[in-house]
């Protein structure tokens, strides 16, 4: 009894059409003749919003540096380091919380469609630290420091082969109370 298997120069007929998908699919990335920018810097503008227990959250600004290495158009591995700009107050009337952020820094693997479309979605896993000072109405001054896994998502929108600008949003997961952070930014590709 004889079996009749269907070769494409020596390979099974699944595994040669699987390539071929695969080769069809990254055609229109390679056929643009724009090299993988490697490299990224850029800066970002953030508003925090630190719950407090009782009453309104604080919602102090940061602003970060950014500095990024793309391994695919799909992945990249981002540090990030930034510093507190400005405070505000959270909590009820009879007591109020001012948070003053003093630095943020983080490191996280970005995953998403690919940075050479003309917006292209995100996700963001990694971890994140931030230092801030809690002041207590009427009370001390307090140096805090939170340090957990973070997640997110974001688009980055395309103004040419080497710019962009980013939109994100970005959540610490801290034990005592969360941080969720919103990101305007700019980035430059080399």
């Amino acid at each position: 009894m004889t079996t009749n298997k269907r070769n494409v120069v020596g390979m099974p007929m699944g595994l040669a059409m699987l390539g071929a998908v695969g080769v069809m699919l990254s055609a229109p990335l390679q056929a643009s003749g724009d090299p993988l920018r490697t490299g990224y810097v850029g800066v970002q503008y953030n508003l925090l919003d630190q719950q407090i227990a009782t009453g309104d959250d604080a919602q102090p600004r940061s602003a970060q540096a950014v500095w990024g290495w793309q391994y695919s158009t799909l992945i990249a591995l981002e540090a990030r380091l930034g510093y507190g700009i400005s405070d505000d107050e959270g909590g009820r009337d009879g007591a109020r919380v001012t948070v003053d952020p003093q630095w943020l820094v983080g490191g996280y693997l970005k995953m998403g469609l690919s940075y050479r479309l003309p917006v292209s979605p995100y996700v963001l896993l990694g971890h994140s630290s931030v230092k801030r000072e809690v002041t207590v109405a009427g009370g001390d001054t307090e140096e805090d420091t939170a340090s957990d896994p973070s997640y997110g998502m974001g688009a980055s929108i395309k103004l040419n082969e080497r710019n962009a600008l980013t939109v994100e949003w970005l959540q610490l997961d801290d034990d005592d109370n969360d941080l969720t952070t919103v990101n305007v930014g700019y980035l430059f590709r080399y």
